[in-house]
């Protein structure tokens, strides 16, 4: 079944697929789940009310494919970053909550979060796929998934950058050599663009592309997405897969999360309490404390 670790959507190949090490969860509760998308992405607002949204993905059919040079794109993602290498501290009420990446600079924590009205830029490495179908099929995912974080009203937005013109946030890369085999995608995180900088690689790796999980990519998108704003796995205090990530806690417990390990690529989707949390967690005020530790906005 899936699982995860560090900033990966993995999937556990010996059983029904899981994404993030996911351990089997009933999707039925998650669908009945309502979310609000109302607010402005521009207005960094914590509000939320009770809309219904509609998580069924769309065929290729029904996305244009574009390629962004003439057939061919070829980009230097070589600052993509590596999976994280620390190991989380566990929380000693042993919640499962929404998890805020914590690093430290010049021997002080800090939460990274990228300033309100942040544009994620992204274009597809056509090059870097086994064949354009497969291209077009995550260039699909990834604009139903980065339209759905848009609609939500976060304070974020992600865009498909369709000029030459400009360098974009990161480029959606195939990667046929994942670090472990039930890995389906590995984003970034702020401190990696912040270290790093632009342009930074969002992996899909092979696995993404079983009959099995395919349909699903979108969800996997998007919950990698969480992570490029500093959002980690709900588990990921309790040293999942053995790698120390060092988080906070913020909000009460949520099993039903995006970013909770579940039975299936299908079932990472937004729960309600997933909306008002990363509202919330936009609209506050740059050094606001959570667990003790400030909050510092950056710029892409």
């Amino acid at each position: 079944m899936p699982t995860t670790t560090g900033h990966t959507t993995e999937v556990d190949t010996t059983a029904q697929p899981d994404i993030h090490r996911l351990h089997s969860h009933s999707i039925d509760a998650i669908a009945a789940q309502s979310v609000d998308r109302s607010s402005s992405p521009s207005e960094c607002d914590s509000s939320s009310s009770d809309s219904e949204t509609n998580d069924t993905p769309p065929t290729l059919s029904e996305v244009n494919f574009l390629d962004n040079s003439g057939g061919i794109m070829v980009v230097d993602t070589s600052k993509s970053s590596s999976i994280c290498e620390s190991k989380a501290k566990k929380r000693r009420d042993g919640s499962c909550c929404l998890r805020l990446d914590v690093t430290v600079e010049e021997g002080k924590e800090q939460i990274l979060r990228l300033k309100c009205g942040s544009v994620f830029t992204w274009i597809v490495d056509v090059a870097s796929f086994p064949s354009k179908r497969k291209a077009k099929a995550a260039r699909a995912a990834l604009k139903k998934a980065s339209k759905e974080i848009n609609d939500y009203g976060f304070g974020f937005k992600f865009e498909e950058l369709t000029t030459q013109h400009g360098k974009p946030t990161f480029v959606l890369r195939y990667d046929n050599d994942p670090p472990e085999t039930d890995i389906l995608a590995q984003a970034f995180l702020p401190s990696d663009i912040k270290t790093n900088g632009p342009p930074l690689a969002l992996l899909v790796y092979p696995l993404s592309f079983v009959f099995l999980h395919k349909p699903f990519m979108w969800n996997t998108f998007r919950h990698e997405i969480i992570h490029m704003i500093g959002g980690r796995h709900v588990n990921c205090h309790q040293g999942e897969d053995d790698t120390e990530i060092r988080s906070v806690g913020f909000g009460p417990s949520n099993s039903n999360s995006i970013m909770a390990a579940k039975g299936s690529p299908r079932d990472l989707v937004f729960s309600k309490q997933d909306i008002k949390e990363i509202r919330e967690y936009m609209g506050f005020p740059e050094g606001r404390l959570i667990e003790g530790i400030p909050i510092r906005d950056i710029v892409i």
